[in-house]
């Protein structure tokens, strides 16, 4: 008699199981996708308006082009076709330090630069700030894990460490001059994408928020920043010349 009742609780509590997890194991369209994978997700039927080639276009023209990344690691986008681009405030805060002097404290006052001619360079201690804007994304997934299947340990680990090297060499040699290829791997190494980028190196201060209000109950606030040459601005504004 126990046993039956061992057998009919264990067969419930598997039941449970399964009844509480396999709606989170189907619901696969919520999570973090790479821009090539939008396209496959059901935006339309979730009420989503514009197109998936809105977002991302691999021919360009998608708001994604807009998505730049700060030398100092942060997210930027642009906003203006002059190059204003806006980042959140901790981004720019080397900047307003490096800036800053004992008699005038930018992070704490904040920061106008009130015309182009009052920019200034935003400098992270000694390093310039840079951004780097992605011209590329590919999956090359099966390119890196060719030859791997029935290996394993070091040996599988090896095979893929070649597989990195020459594909990345040889996408550098076809690359448009002053880009820069690099193969990042996802998810544990379950995806890896190729990303060329280009970069631009003269990186501004436009318009920084006071202190007060650029961390505002704990929040940062943003700060412009300014590429010229490069059409990039930041805010704490930044411009990219």
């Amino acid at each position: 008699m126990n046993s039956i009742k061992s057998r009919i609780v264990s067969i419930l509590f598997i039941a449970a199981l399964f009844a509480t997890t396999v709606p989170f194991a189907l619901a696969f369209d919520e999570g973090m996708y790479m821009p090539d994978q939008i396209a496959k997700l059901p935006l339309k039927k979730l009420g989503f308006k514009i197109k998936a080639s809105d977002i991302y276009n691999p021919n360009g023209g998608g708001l994604s082009d807009a998505i730049v990344r700060l030398s100092i690691g942060c997210s930027a986008e642009f906003v203006s076709p002059e190059g204003l681009i806006l980042t959140n405030h901790h981004c720019g805060f080397s900047a307003l330090v490096s800036a800053s002097t004992p008699e005038k404290d930018l992070v704490l006052t904040g920061f106008d630069s009130k015309g182009r001619s009052g920019e200034i360079r935003a400098m992270d201690g000694a390093e310039p700030y840079s951004v780097q804007m992605t011209e590329r994304s590919d999956d090359v997934t099966s390119r890196v894990l060719a030859g791997t299947e029935n290996l394993s340990g070091e040996a599988r680990d090896a095979a893929i460490a070649k597989n990195l090297e020459e594909i990345t060499k040889a996408e550098q040699a076809k690359a448009p001059k002053g880009s820069s290829i690099r193969i990042v791997p996802l998810n544990n190494g379950y995806f890896y994408y190729l990303i060329q980028t280009s970069e631009i190196k003269d990186v501004r201060v436009v318009y920084a928020p006071p202190r007060n209000i650029g961390v505002f109950w704990r929040r940062p606030g943003q700060l412009r920043m300014d590429a010229p040459h490069g059409r990039l601005h930041v805010p704490p504004c930044i411009r990219c010349a």
